[in-house]
């Protein structure tokens, strides 16, 4: 039973009750002062129900603004993550695609320009997916995303990728931990799609940091 439900309630048991003494009234006879004080209370029942009901209603009317508002801020958020994923996928597919063409560039051992043309492209592309690849220690290639957690743009998931001798991909250190990553780079080796394996990584970081 709600607010309303019980405040109605007791107003209609007091309201029985005054009548029953206005019936009373009516029956044995009383003073005519009697009468008034009891049809005052009457009427002031009567107000303060119709009063609690309009503050109810207009109570109810705001909640289902505000319920309408949050609603409408949910569905902006959702379709900027959809553009934002949206925006991402291109990116990256540019980038595989700009580092392909780097690395045929160098092994044809084209042109100088045309090699740091594309290269200024690829740090392009780089820079809007707020990624930073860069060599450690081993022979890893290492892969540092930012703003991933949006309360915390500056915060940074890291992990690392190698070529062994047969030319698979090996998985080196990951900050958060994935769990799955096994997984991940099984496929990589299967499909050899780098794109796909590092969009793969950067939404399982995103999912981490809306947890």
């Amino acid at each position: 039973m709600d607010e309303l439900t019980v405040l109605l309630s007791k107003l209609q048991n007091s309201g029985s009750q005054m009548s029953a003494e206005f019936e009373n009234i009516l029956t044995l006879g009383a003073g005519r002062d009697q009468k008034k004080s009891l049809q005052k209370k009457l009427h002031l029942l009567e107000t303060t129900i119709e009063d609690q009901l309009t503050i109810h209603k207009k109570a109810d009317t705001n909640n289902k603004q505000q319920l309408n508002s949050l609603q409408q801020e949910s569905e902006v958020k959702r379709t900027k993550m959809i553009a934002n994923d949206t925006l991402i996928s291109a990116l990256l597919e540019e980038l595989s695609h700009l580092q392909v063409e780097k690395e045929y560039l160098r092994e044809a051992q084209s042109v100088e320009p045309e090699t740091k043309y594309l290269e200024e492209e690829e740090t392009y592309s780089v820079k809007q997916l707020s990624l930073e690849i860069k060599k450690v220690k081993g022979g890893w290639l290492q892969f540092v995303f930012t703003n991933i957690n949006h309360q915390k743009p500056d915060s940074c998931y890291t992990f690392s990728l190698k070529l062994d001798e047969n030319r698979k991909y090996l998985a080196g250190d990951c900050q958060p931990e994935i769990t799955d990553m096994d997984v991940l780079i099984e496929k990589l080796n299967s499909s050899n799609n780098i794109s796909t394996f590092v969009r793969s990584v950067r939404k399982r970081f995103t999912a981490m940091a809306r947890k």
